[in-house]
């Protein structure tokens, strides 16, 4: 991680200047400001490994400079004459200018590339997606089970049915392959949301979004107009009508200010269900209306809908089912892993010992089958963190498997680490709690409890 690899160089650079009492402040000042290069938004694809492979260089470069800055700072310090120590001084500047220019040169090139990639993603976006072209009824939808949730559906379909006149913003709040869209789905197709609405639509807006395929989504299009023809289109198909829009898998605010204005509020009791990993973007949308946040499900819900999935479709002896339960309950709650498993014993799982593998290594099959299968669940999240958040979230890693993380300790490794912005560290404390807020609030972690006052948490 490349912003995670300059910032532990910028902090070994103020460290070597507290301790030699030497100036080394432009560089800590240039690699600053190549570090907010680093800030610019980009998701990993396969169309981007060139940005990929300069990541993975710049930070070997950042950490190889990062450990000679430590040794000559100590020639610095332990040198006994003014000259010796002048000396040593000058050797360090040298060979922290060649490190900061290397780092530079290859910060040039990430620029480049990323420049280019924007200008390409740019013309995309003003293509017409091909799918708004395709009857939906020649695409094979994937099945949709929700299991459990069943008063929590009842509360929204009360919530999205009844209410006041105006029209109102209703939040599905969770993380990713936690089933919000399975929940947006079941309210979508309910006979009595059907008969309540005269006018229903659905549009997927995703990270990269466009408003152009939202509007034709909506429309049912494949009008090849200008976006604000197709905008006061839609204004004029939903005006006077009662109508349901759901919004599916909006990542930021600002996608929402793209699309706002085309949903008149007629005072007919018109509704808009949006789903999102981002608390901030739910609570945005909705004017600060409390979102429904999706939680993970408890064991009898996550066996119930391993069953449905494997048991109900095919011939498994009882043998099979108290590995079955096993199974269910090392997938951690989350229905997207359960259904991931599922899909594996159906197909493959035709023995005890088969399946015996899979409950001892639920984890491992999971991770390998996700990113086959559902690419771009929880990689998405990441990729649309700040990058500032990126070394932090990825800090999980050291920590063992399924085990309670105290908060203290975990703020206190991103501290000694350097991963807090070092611009920011006047209130140290204020900037863990914004870290790990963010991290909550997309989704990407959750607080076990918390202990007396609430400041001392698990993960």
């Amino acid at each position: 991680m490349s912003y995670a690899a300059i910032t532990c160089l910028m902090r070994t650079i103020h460290q070597s200047m507290q301790l030699t009492g030497r100036d080394l402040q432009p560089f800590y000042e240039k690699l600053k400001s190549l570090r907010a290069i680093l800030e610019k938004p980009w998701k990993a694809t396969d169309d981007l490994e060139a940005l990929t492979n300069l990541e993975a260089e710049i930070s070997e470069v950042a950490y190889s400079a990062e450990d000679m800055v430590d040794l000559k700072s100590r020639n610095v310090l332990f040198a006994q004459k003014a000259k010796n120590k002048a000396r040593a001084f000058w050797e360090l500047c040298c060979s922290l200018e060649q490190e900061v220019e290397r780092i530079d040169s290859l910060m040039m090139q990430w620029l480049a590339i990323w420049n280019w990639y924007s200008k390409i993603k740019d013309l995309k976006a003003r293509k017409f997606s091909l799918a708004a072209s395709i009857p939906a009824h020649a695409v094979e939808k994937p099945e949709n089970i929700m299991v459990g949730h069943e008063n929590e559906f009842e509360m929204m379909l009360n919530q999205v049915a009844g209410g006041e006149r105006e029209l109102e913003v209703v939040s599905i709040v969770g993380m990713g392959g936690i089933g919000k869209t399975t929940l947006a789905t079941k309210l979508y197709s309910d006979p009595r949301i059907m008969s309540h609405f005269n006018f229903l639509a659905k549009a997927t807006v995703s990270q990269e979004h466009s408003v152009r395929n939202v509007l034709l989504a909506l429309l049912s299009s494949a009008s090849e107009e200008p976006d604000d023809q197709l905008a006061d289109q839609l204004q004029k198909l939903l005006k006077g009508k009662r109508y349901l829009v759901v919004i599916d898998d909006i990542w930021t605010t600002g996608a929402w200010d793209d699309i706002r204005q085309c949903f008149p509020d007629c005072n007919n009791g018109s509704r808009i269900l949006l789903t999102t990993r981002n608390v901030e973007v739910a609570g945005y949308a909705s004017l600060g209306k409390p979102p429904y946040y999706m939680c993970l499900m408890d064991f009898d819900e996550s066996w119930s809908l391993l069953y449905e999935k494997v048991f109900a479709k095919n011939s498994f002896p009882p043998d099979f089912e108290q590995l079955g339960k096993q199974i269910a309950l090392k997938c951690g709650g989350l229905p997207l892993a359960i259904i991931v498993i599922a899909g594996l014993l159906a197909k493959t799982g035709k023995t005890l010992d088969e399946w015996q593998s899979v409950a001892e290594n639920v984890s491992s099959v999971v991770s390998t089958d996700l990113e086959a299968q559902c690419m771009g669940v929880l990689p998405l999240s990441y990729y649309h963190l700040p990058s500032h958040l990126k070394p932090c979230f990825l800090y999980f890693a050291i920590f063992p498997e399924d085990n309670l993380i105290f908060v203290d300790k975990l703020v206190g490794l991103w501290v000694a680490e350097g991963f807090l912005k070092a611009e920011e560290m006047e209130n140290i404390e204020e900037v863990e709690e914004k870290c790990l807020a963010d991290l909550v609030d997309r989704s990407l972690i959750s607080i076990s409890h918390s202990i007396f006052d609430g400041k001392k948490s698990e993960l």
